[in-house]
């Protein structure tokens, strides 16, 4: 739920590992980043993060040309859906969170499903849709609790209670 933190912590990674990324870290850490970034964008409604995610997806992007079955989809799903919901667009953001959703359950990615989930939630919390965010929010819990990660379970439980939780 630290987006800043994870925002620094990908990019020393990526000035710090360019040369020796390999296989699967090549392709997540492009995916990490973008992200991160967009995130932040909208948690601090700064537009230098959707500069800096847009690079990470165009990379991603470029990356994912090479893998064929179509896996890497979600996350591009998920980063363009976070990127609308920053431009003020919450009905595309939607419906791109949602397509990262059934991508992400497509190929098993469970705790993608459950992060694309989450984040529609929030979005659809802050536009006065509560009942359809609960429903995305208790989802995102039994995946997180599915996937085995027990503190993400406790933040939704928390943000569902209304209690506490990262926007």
């Amino acid at each position: 739920s630290d987006y800043a933190q994870a925002v620094a912590v990908a990019r020393c990674l990526q000035r710090s590992t360019n040369d020796n990324l390999t296989g699967f870290d090549v392709q997540y850490l492009p995916f990490l980043i973008a992200l991160s970034e967009m995130i932040m964008a909208r948690m601090t409604k700064n537009k230098a993060y959707v500069r800096a995610g847009n690079k990470a997806l165009k990379n991603l992007e470029k990356l994912t040309k090479y893998c064929s079955d179509g896996s890497w989809i979600s996350r591009i799903f998920l980063i363009k859906a976070e990127r609308d919901a920053f431009e003020g667009l919450p009905e595309e953001a939607t419906r791109k969170y949602f397509v990262s959703i059934e991508k992400a359950a497509k190929y098993g990615f469970v705790h993608e499903q459950a992060l694309a989930c989450e984040r529609v939630g929030i979005l659809l919390l802050d536009c006065g849709q509560a009942d359809k965010a609960l429903d995305c929010l208790y989802k995102a819990r039994e995946l997180y609790d599915e996937w085995g990660c027990v503190v993400k379970s406790s933040m939704v439980s928390d943000i569902i209670s209304g209690r506490k939780g990262s926007r």
